[in-house]
């Protein structure tokens, strides 16, 4: 709809086209999260968890700022997130208005990229809306703050500033501590990969998910000693980021530096994947990484000049991640993003 309505008020105008329809887009999406019921999301805790994201903002709120300030520690809360309660709740303290200002504070910077960097947004939407990260905004809220953090980071990674590229990750950590793992994005994203290592990248993916379990135990010894296995079923997603990777490098032997460094985030999203079967936390560390991909795919497939090849390459990736979408939303678990009920329901 957002997109039919861009083109016919702009016809003649590309650019207003991709301005208008990214903002539509933006504000359709967070009307979808900030008007969800509060029962949406696990982590939220309606149902009388005193544990969750709104009773935890209820009472953070029943506190002064020095309080706030002085505060040790708030559960398993960073910072930041704590701060950033305290604030939204200073200026309204309501539920609803919480959820809607985490949802409007998470989704601009994914907007804000798509309208700069994509070729082709409305598939870039669908992209995003296909991806797990898509499906975090219902329930992890620190994350996806910190997920927004280091998407807005990514213009010190393109102009190569690394001190401002460091803060924007160490605020990020303020609010999910998992952001520390995106300090690799710096040197990835710049990385230059002949051929060969290419095809070496793409066998270590399947090397590493056949010896997930030991490697697993090995690194969680020098991170993470109480980390234990758990079988979290993320086979599907898995084989479908190993396609996509893989048609991403054969459809991309020549291309820019934008380019390749999409790729290579993308690349670090598989690996973290390839975890994701025996450890929950390896997956989400993945979703730092995943966002990429709603660039690097309408990126590879406008530089198709065959229009046969292009079309059919556009209506193949938009059907797979619309379908993997829907199911990936009907089957959702922990982020309960299915049945959507409206906040008044």
């Amino acid at each position: 709809l957002a997109d039919t309505l861009c083109v016919m008020f702009f016809k003649d105008n590309k650019e207003k086209q991709k301005r208008m329809y990214c903002f539509t887009a933006f504000m359709l999406i967070f009307l979808l999260f900030a008007l969800r019921h509060q029962s949406m999301g696990i982590d939220l805790g309606y149902f009388g968890h005193k544990m969750g994201y709104l009773s935890s903002f209820d009472e953070l709120n029943t506190y002064s700022w020095k309080e706030i300030f002085e505060m040790e520690s708030w559960l398993n809360y960073e910072k930041g997130y704590i701060v950033l309660n305290k604030l939204i709740g200073s200026i309204y303290n309501n539920r609803q208005f919480f959820l809607g200002v985490i949802a409007f504070i998470s989704l601009v910077p994914i907007f804000l990229y798509i309208r700069k960097k994509s070729t082709l947004p409305f598939l870039s939407v669908v992209i995003f809306m296909g991806l797990p990260v898509f499906l975090v905004q219902f329930s992890g809220l620190r994350q996806i703050i910190a997920i927004a953090i280091t998407i807005f980071s990514m213009k010190y990674v393109e102009d190569k500033k690394i001190i401002p590229f460091l803060l924007a990750i160490w605020i990020a950590t303020f609010f999910h501590k998992t952001a520390i793992i995106f300090l690799v994005a710096y040197p990835m994203y710049h990385i230059r990969l002949n051929d060969l290592w290419k095809l070496l990248c793409t066998l270590f993916i399947p090397f590493v998910y056949f010896l997930r379990q030991p490697l697993f135990e090995v690194l969680s010894k020098l991170f993470k000693e109480e980390a234990t296995v758990q079988d979290t079923g993320a086979l599907t997603l898995f084989l479908v980021f190993i396609a996509v990777y893989i048609y991403l490098i054969f459809l991309n032997k020549e291309c820019d530096e934008n380019q390749n460094g999409m790729i290579n985030l993308f690349y670090l999203a598989c690996l973290c994947q390839a975890f994701g079967g025996v450890y929950d936390t390896a997956m989400r560390v993945g979703y730092y990484f995943m966002p990429y991909l709603m660039i690097a795919i309408p990126n590879t497939i406008t530089k198709n000049k065959d229009k046969q090849e292009y079309q059919t390459n556009y209506v193949l990736v938009l059907l797979a991640f619309l379908a993997y979408g829907i199911y990936a939303i009907k089957t959702s678990t922990w982020e309960m993003a299915y049945p959507y009920y409206f906040f008044w329901e």
